[in-house]
């Protein structure tokens, strides 16, 4: 390949590289810029985020959940329901009416027995209250009686005499035991003459 003798003019060689240099320029300047954001509107749209996540956050702590807004109401009405079912377990039971005649006497003495109901078998045999000191005391000593071997059954209950001298009533009896085995025997009754008392055993059991 032949070169180029001709001489270099550093003008020419000047002018050719200015000319370069301008069209690199003016590349550039047609080039699409990216878009610049301030950086003021970029720090206020992040303090409104955080702000609205801090209200966000806020407004989620003040307000509880479901779960939450339901468990107070389900523990106050736990705590209702356990009160009353012990203050039910817990309450002793009525007694029962006096007995109008010897021979109820007897008969509801013995069918408290077999309830388990002790304190109630006290209301026919007051004796027993007197001799411990309490109604809970004689209760007490029934059931510690009669708890190994109790009475299932009360049957022939029967009036067959008075005791002239002291009016007390005589009433046999027979109860049959857990164990199958009868029991036989008599009870001495008084009358009290009192509605509130009514006829009550004194002996013979």
């Amino acid at each position: 390949m032949a070169q180029d003798d001709r001489p270099t003019n550093p003008q020419d060689e000047l002018q050719e590289a200015l000319r370069q240099l301008e069209q690199r320029q003016r590349g550039a300047a047609q080039q699409p810029k990216p878009e610049e954001v301030p950086t003021e509107e970029v720090a206020e749209a992040v303090r409104q985020i955080a702000i609205e996540q801090r209200e966000e956050k806020a407004r989620r702590a003040r307000r509880p959940s479901f779960l939450v807004r339901l468990k107070w109401p389900a523990l106050v009405t736990a705590s209702v329901i356990l009160a009353v079912v012990c203050i039910i377990a817990l309450w002793p039971k009525p007694l029962p009416p006096p007995a109008l005649s010897p021979t109820a006497a007897v008969q509801g003495f013995w069918e408290a027995v077999i309830k388990g109901d002790y304190r109630g078998a006290t209301v026919y045999y007051p004796a027993l209250v007197e001799r411990y000191g309490s109604r809970e005391q004689a209760a007490q000593f029934l059931k510690s009686h009669f708890d190994t071997n109790p009475p299932t059954v009360v049957r022939n209950v029967t009036l067959v005499g008075t005791d002239p001298e002291s009016l007390e009533l005589i009433v046999t009896y027979e109860v049959v035991r857990r164990s199958g085995s009868p029991t036989v025997g008599q009870a001495i009754v008084v009358d009290t003459k009192d509605p509130k008392r009514g006829c009550v055993i004194v002996g013979g059991i």
